[in-house]
């Protein structure tokens, strides 16, 4: 909130997203939609693709801010990180990609 307590960005603990830079939000969403799914990590690479292209992001910033995501959410829901969300987690960081990224 600003001074006049007018929002300044909104919180949605659902993604831990706050307002702020769009592709966080984009890179996110593309790996949480389809957590789950039989093919997840090929619908993940696709929606990734399709939001860097369709809104100009760099691939590159779209992986590296879904390992932050992973890494400072990893044990925000069950400490110890005993839940399915860690497991989530720890499949971004094994994702090949997203090693490749954080290498770079």
């Amino acid at each position: 909130m600003d001074d006049d307590l007018r929002p300044l960005a909104l919180v949605d603990y659902g993604f831990l997203s706050t307002g702020g830079d769009p592709r966080f939000d984009a890179a996110v969403t593309a790996a949480i939609f389809p957590a789950g799914a039989e093919h997840a990590l090929e619908i993940t690479r696709q929606l990734t693709t399709r939001f860097a292209d369709e809104f100009g992001y760099a691939v590159d910033d779209l992986l590296l801010y879904r390992a932050a995501y992973a890494m400072a959410t990893s044990d925000a829901f069950a400490p110890g990180g005993g839940d399915e969300h860690f497991a989530w987690c720890v499949t971004v960081l094994e994702d090949p990609a997203v090693a490749e990224s954080l290498h770079r």
